[in-house]
């Protein structure tokens, strides 16, 4: 059960991180020493809309080994608290660069659909990156759960969005009985298969990839984009620091 001040909890325990290099080492050292899974999240508005309404997915962010602030939203958020809200660690940005501190680690993608999953994992094997279990993102959790006790991969990439990823990576970390990364990747392995395009480099250093992602996708994204910001800044208005 989540506790009343929930949304205050969850915002004091973001790593807000200065470097991808300073964050990737914080991973890093604290995986080395553990003996199960290791869960990295991200937070940004869409996930703290959903922890007002998914106990399952506060419980997932919760428990998360480190959880990293993604987004503009979660930058004004900070500013309000009058806090400061480090560095965007968009997902995106900041998974590669783990991952290429892995590089010939056995790696398992779960997610996306069968098609673009195929294709990011061909493009990873292509560059070196050794991909040891692959499934789309539409089949029950025990296969997950089958794949990654079979293979034992050092990292887990998730990539179907949220909450359902965040869930996974909780079932993940409570059943594996072997030392691996989780990542909750959102849309990264769509990256990878080429099907969700980056913003511009300068539309991304303004923080309004959303903006752009809305502007390509405007049916599907209006919900989490439009009226998802509104309940945002709605329950952010009360938060404040300490």
């Amino acid at each position: 059960m989540r506790p009343q001040n929930f949304a205050a909890e969850i915002v004091k325990k973001v790593h807000r991180i200065s470097t991808f290099k300073d964050v990737i080492k914080v991973i890093k050292e604290t995986f080395r020493n553990s003996a199960k899974p290791y869960v990295v999240s991200f937070i940004n508005a869409h996930a703290f809309n959903i922890l007002h309404t998914d106990e399952s997915f506060y419980d997932a962010m919760a428990t998360s080994d480190i959880l990293i602030r993604d987004g503009k939203g979660m930058e004004i958020l900070y500013k309000k608290m009058k806090e400061d809200p480090g560095m965007n660690g968009c997902g995106t940005d900041l998974i590669p660069v783990l991952l290429e501190e892995y590089k010939g680690s056995p790696l398992a993608l779960f997610g996306t659909d069968s098609l673009t999953l195929e294709k990011a994992a061909a493009k990873l094997k292509s560059e070196a990156y050794n991909v040891v279990a692959c499934a789309n993102g539409f089949v029950e959790q025990e296969e997950y759960i089958r794949l990654a006790q079979e293979t034992k991969p050092e990292l887990i990439l998730l990539g179907m969005g949220m909450p359902k990823q965040e869930i996974l990576s909780l079932k993940l970390k409570k059943v594996l009985d072997f030392p691996c990364i989780i990542i909750n990747g959102g849309a990264i392995i769509d990256h990878y298969g080429n099907k969700v395009k980056r913003a511009p480099a300068f539309i991304r250093s303004m923080g309004a990839e959303w903006l752009y992602r809305l502007i390509i996708e405007p049916r599907r994204l209006f919900q989490r984009y439009v009226v998802g910001n509104i309940l945002f800044f709605k329950r952010i208005k009360h938060l404040h620091s300490g």
